[in-house]
């Protein structure tokens, strides 16, 4: 097998930042009182193998003690005698008593680490303690990209905003080695970890990192390129094509969701209603695209329910005839029949997801029978992740169980911080998912601004402007994922739509399959907003 010693200089420790010694504790050197005599016991460093097959071996260094007791023997240092720069040594100190088991322990060689053994005193007094690792570790390979210089890497876990390694790097455009220590205690059930470097001229590039089992005392190892994030928008090869907005001349609502059920029919939510908020809409849509509502009505048992979840989303599962609502006011995503009567049936929402975010949770939900995956994000980033980093959730339609977690990037918002916090209305971040069989999801991201104001001045300093994106999930190898521009629109005055949510519609007589997105007129505030209806004609 392969060693790779962590005998690393001191002059160096601090500048490779991946080890720290443990020295001889002065004040500890003297022997136990009431111990008479001494003893060479040998002590042995555990090797930690790694997944791909290679063994890194921890080294004793000049000046290393070890703590050293019983059940009623009081702790004693023992300090090395001899095998400084070998994985196995032997130390000095107070003598042993036949037969007794002894405890041994030092902390890590890496923080986050701690090294534990225990062994039977041998006749004479001597003993081997083969001392084990509490942590597993990880390791990466970093390779830059070319004409890159990378000064810094972070690692991400899917599962919290709290990075666990954060460290500058010696710039270098050549391959990088990145050891780290993780102690049980950072140890979750993330699907996958986030690499992160920082390059010279201020780029980030990201990878993903597959999920792999941490153990104590074991390592896995990853090589990796880092995908460059860009910040600018990437216009999609094939754009879709954005057809006017028509204004639906029906009861002003609040409909934040939609979803195609078969033929005209699909299924809308509406986030003031009273249950799962569901509707029905006919929509007609003529050769060209252009879509009329001509008749909308409630669930049956919507009035029969409790109010105030704020439901957003929704999906339709043919297979099962019923319907996936997701809740913005306590991050839920429930089960209704399509009369509206809920089926007891809720989805598994990681526990990290259900943070309180104050119209800001849940409001995007997507769904592909193709693939059996039912997807959702929070609308603003968790409050301890960064401004427009969210956490992109996948679940097994079929279990209601979580599948897989990404990291996507809302595009900055145009307006500034200081006039967002003084306005009638703001809102900025993701609002609807639409995925697709072969694996992609459709992303919208809208931001709305109206200033305060008297009706006129609302209606002369409104505006929305929506972005949709294409993402591949399970195909992308960067840690915070890609995105292209498919479309981007914006309205304004007159014509204000706060477009909300989204659905696949059905495919044109030419072959084109359309795209439905509805707006939420929040009840179409004194007559500034109305009930819009948008079709996109998607790319093939």
């Amino acid at each position: 097998m392969t060693r790779h010693s962590l005998l690393i200089p001191r002059s160096l420790a601090l500048t490779v930042g991946l080890l720290f010694l443990v020295g001889r504790p002065q004040a500890l050197h003297a022997q136990a009182a009431g111990e008479s005599g001494s003893s060479l016991v040998r002590m042995s460093l555990a090797p930690v193998p790694f997944d791909t097959g290679d063994t890194l071996a921890v080294c004793w260094h000049e000046g290393d003690s070890v703590r050293v007791w019983a059940d009623s023997i009081a702790p004693c240092w023992y300090h090395l005698a001899d095998g400084a720069g070998t994985p196995q040594a032997r130390f000095e100190g107070p003598a042993l008593r036949d037969s007794v088991r002894y405890y041994a322990s030092l902390p890590g060689f890496m923080p986050g680490d701690s090294l534990t053994a225990s062994a039977l005193a041998e006749c004479g007094g001597g003993a081997h303690f083969v001392l084990t690792h509490s942590a597993a570790y990880i390791r990466m390979d970093i390779h830059p990209l070319p004409g890159q210089e990378a000064t810094g890497v972070e690692l991400l876990p899917l599962r919290c905003g709290k990075a666990l390694l954060s460290r500058p790097l010696q710039p270098s455009g050549a391959a990088i080695r990145v050891l780290q220590a993780v102690a049980p205690r950072d140890w979750e059930p993330w699907e996958a970890l986030v690499a992160r470097v920082t390059y010279r001229d201020g780029s980030l590039g990201t990878a993903r990192l597959d999920a792999r089992p941490l153990r104590p005392g074991a390592g896995v190892a990853y090589r990796l390129t880092p995908v460059l994030e860009s910040r600018a928008d990437v216009p999609a090869s094939l754009p879709a094509t954005v057809l006017p907005g028509r204004r639906q001349w029906i009861t002003p609502g609040q409909y934040s969701g939609i979803t195609h059920l078969s033929g005209e029919r699909y299924a809308v939510v509406h986030d003031k209603a009273a249950g799962g908020g569901i509707h029905f809409f006919r929509i007609g849509l003529d050769k060209n695209g252009n879509a009329v509502v001509s008749k909308t009505y409630p669930a049956q048992a919507n009035n029969t329910l409790p109010e105030g979840l704020d439901n957003e989303g929704i999906v339709f599962l043919p297979g099962s005839q019923t319907l996936l609502v997701s809740a913005e006011a306590d991050a839920s995503i429930r089960e209704y029949r399509l009369d509206g009567q809920p089926t007891g049936r809720s989805v598994s929402v990681p526990e990290d997801l259900l943070a309180p975010q104050p119209n800001a949770g849940f409001e995007a939900l997507g769904y592909s029978e193709a693939t059996g995956l039912l997807w959702t994000v929070t609308e603003r980033n968790l409050p301890d992740d960064e401004e427009g980093l969210l956490r992109l959730q996948s679940f097994d339609a079929g279990t209601l169980q979580p599948a897989g977690r990404y990291l996507y990037r809302c595009s900055p918002p145009q307006t500034a911080p200081e006039l967002a916090l003084q306005t009638a209305a703001y809102v900025w971040g993701v609002p609807a998912i639409t995925a697709l069989d072969d694996g992609c999801l459709l992303v919208l991201e809208r931001e709305v601004y109206v200033p305060v104001g008297s009706v006129l001045e609302k209606a002369r300093g409104a505006m929305s402007r929506t972005l949709l994106y294409r993402v591949r999930p399970q195909a992308d190898p960067a840690g915070i994922l890609g995105k292209e521009l498919l479309a981007s629109f914006t309205t304004s005055a007159l014509n204000l739509a706060n477009y909300e949510g989204m659905c696949l519609g059905p495919v044109l007589p030419d072959g084109r399959r359309t795209l439905l997105v509805i707006a939420d007129s929040q009840g179409g505030m004194n007559g500034l907003t109305g009930e819009y209806l948008k079709v996109l004609l998607l790319p093939d």
